[in-house]
């Protein structure tokens, strides 16, 4: 039983640079160890095969499930491979909208130019409509058939004779 002198417990051996002190101390706690009477010290001693009584026979542990963990070159492949699918269909999906915005921006500029178009052929039509509406009107009519030398006739009036209608039979 090997005791240690409270006085020598915060020696530390980093700060010995002297052989003859590292030498004194250990002598010193080798002599207050057998100076020491056991029956003196307060500590209990405690008979090794007492402490075998103590331990308690516990269960045995159930058996784990325990399985081999997998490869880790596999898992990264996978991992690698996956990155690499989601890289592709991202890019793919970035690819295809700007692919369809570009040809939104051509149809609408197609648009706008058809767009121009009809406005400037409404101007057109209504141009053509103000023009037949104003050589249609009667007095329009008139000047020119004075200038074609036609003369004004007076209305005459026919009297068409209208049959009565037929006597109804059914009527009493």
């Amino acid at each position: 039983m090997i005791m240690v002198d409270p006085r020598v417990t915060d020696f530390d051996d980093a700060d010995v640079s002297d052989p003859a002190l590292d030498a004194r101390a250990v002598e010193t706690i080798a002599v207050d160890a057998l100076a020491i009477d056991p029956l003196v010290v307060d500590a209990p001693v405690v008979d090794p095969t007492a402490v075998d009584a103590l331990v308690v026979d516990l269960e045995p542990e159930p058996r784990r499930h325990l399985r081999v963990a997998p490869d880790s070159v596999k898992r990264r492949r996978h991992v690698r491979i996956a990155a690499a699918a989601a890289v592709v269909s991202i890019s793919a999906t970035l690819f295809a909208v700007v692919g369809f915005n570009v040809e939104l921006a051509q149809h609408q500029i197609q648009l706008q130019k058809l767009q121009v178009e009809v406005q400037a052929e409404q101007l057109t039509y209504y141009d053509l409509r103000a023009r037949v509406a104003q050589s249609s009107s009667p007095s329009v009519i008139s000047h020119e058939a004075a200038r074609l030398g036609m003369i004004k006739a007076s209305p005459t009036y026919l009297a068409a004779p209208i049959p009565p209608p037929p006597a109804d039979s059914t009527t009493p």
